[in-house]
């Protein structure tokens, strides 16, 4: 679950900053797609060390990747909240 939501949440951020191209669309969408099905394939889930999820898992895995995807949007102002800004020393 946790790879999925690691793996799955790069594509989807590059998404997001090129919304437009179409091969940037298609990579991300062959990714998600190629990942799915190694995850969910018994032979191949098994050789790369994995366990098919569920759709609870699977729920997880897109709440992770939408919130990878949503966070830049709001963590930039909460980063000037929470960042103090100096103040000018005065010359002398």
């Amino acid at each position: 679950m946790a790879l999925c939501g690691l793996v799955g949440a790069q594509p989807a951020r590059t998404l997001i900053g090129r919304q437009r191209s179409p091969l940037v669309l298609a990579t991300s969408l062959g990714s998600a797609a190629t990942l799915f099905g190694i995850v969910q394939t018994p032979g191949l889930s098994h050789f790369f060390g994995c366990t098919p999820l569920g759709p609870v898992a699977w729920a997880g895995v897109a709440a992770a990747v939408g919130t990878a995807a949503a966070g830049p949007r709001f963590l930039p102002p909460l980063n000037r909240i929470a960042t103090p800004t100096p103040t000018p020393r005065a010359a002398g």
